[in-house]
């Protein structure tokens, strides 16, 4: 039995007693040292993302901790060796990830098992995320774990299993954005602030956050940002062309709202990119102008996860975050037990933190 958070039904979240399994040869038992709490967990409970995970289950998937127990087939993995849990497991073999795309992998979500991993009053718990981070333990498949360096802490390599992957990971990965230049970012939470931190590695000469929250646009500053621009002071889009001269090369949408995925479109110089990073609710939908797109030549793109592939890219953002190149420190805002989690669901709604991150013992 271990403590988890299980979401029983939208908006009912609860600490609960759970049952779980021993691991397949092909699975790895993780002792879990910490889980941040993202925005799409919260829409979880919510309801927003309906379909995503069928409750019961246990959600969290921006996990780190140690290997506690492997599978007889495990050969990634030892005992004791500090790891990551990424959404974004894949089997190399579909027609997704024989093109590039791992992270969008046909078969993710599939557990060949002839047992639940987890167990509830007698139920099956679904994993949100395939992971189930907020939980004392987790038990998946190695496919959806990579090793970090002992040296690396683990409340902020939980942090790499999400917000970093899918923030800078759409910067560098997906959009490739190149030295000289100007780049937007709607939203300077955990993922916003590592798109703007890439933005900055990768020699932009002009980063704009847009957020409504001005401590996160102080923050945004020291993460890289050369421009602030508070959503709720004025006309967004006209602030954005009066600072860059005409507008942006990449623009970043890294909240998910219908109002700043157009907005991030509005401020595109002719032949550039959006990019929606941000998960938006399941019934979110996004009026676009369509014989200005076409007359303008701009692009929209979605980006799931950065475009990653986690298990060559976590080590390197590690290193680099030990290297001192990448700053990690600041995005997490508060770090709580599982037992305050619910209080920190509605200051994340807030925006009063950029990240939450849940600590075990």
């Amino acid at each position: 039995m271990l403590a988890s958070l299980i979401l029983e039904m939208p908006g009912k979240p609860v600490i609960a007693q759970v049952t779980i399994d021993d691991p397949k040869p092909d699975e790895v038992l993780v002792k879990v040292a910490a889980c941040g709490l993202c925005h799409s967990d919260i829409h979880i409970i919510n309801g927003a993302l309906l379909g995503a995970v069928n409750a019961p289950a246990v959600i969290g998937h921006e996990v780190a901790g140690y290997v506690e127990k492997v599978g007889s087939a495990v050969t990634e993995f030892a005992v004791g060796d500090k790891v990551v849990g990424c959404t974004s497991r894949h089997c190399g073999h579909c027609q997704q990830c024989l093109e590039g795309f791992t992270q969008l992998c046909a078969n993710r979500r599939n557990v060949q098992r002839d047992s639940p991993r987890l167990t509830y009053q007698g139920q099956e718990v679904a994993q949100g995320g395939g992971l189930a981070g907020f939980a004392e333990y987790l038990l998946v498949g190695e496919d959806a774990l990579v090793k970090v360096a002992d040296e690396m802490p683990l409340d902020i390599a939980a942090l790499l299993g999400c917000a970093v992957t899918a923030g800078a990971g759409a910067v560098i990965k997906a959009a490739k954005v190149n030295a000289g230049s100007i780049v937007a970012v709607f939203g300077a939470g955990g993922v916003g602030l590592s798109a703007i931190e890439a933005a900055r590695m990768s020699g932009a000469r002009q980063i704009i956050a847009i957020d409504i929250a001005e401590d996160k646009l102080e923050l945004a500053k020291r993460f890289g940002a050369t421009d602030v621009v508070n959503g709720r002071n004025g006309d967004t889009v006209a602030q954005i062309r009066a600072l860059t001269g005409g507008g942006v090369d990449f623009s970043f949408e890294c909240i998910g709202l219908q109002q700043t995925m157009l907005e991030s479109v509005e401020i595109l110089k002719p032949g550039h990119d959006a990019y929606f990073v941000g998960v938006p609710g399941q019934n979110v939908t996004i009026p676009l102008p369509g014989a200005s797109l076409i007359m303008n030549g701009k692009g929209v793109k979605g980006v799931l996860m950065g475009s990653n592939n986690f298990k060559l890219d976590i080590p390197i953002m590690a290193d680099l975050y030990l290297r001192g190149q990448f700053r990690l420190d600041e995005l997490i805002g508060e770090r709580i037990p599982l037992s305050k989690l619910a209080d920190a669901i509605e200051r994340m709604e807030s925006g009063a933190v950029a990240r939450t991150v849940v600590v075990f013992d």
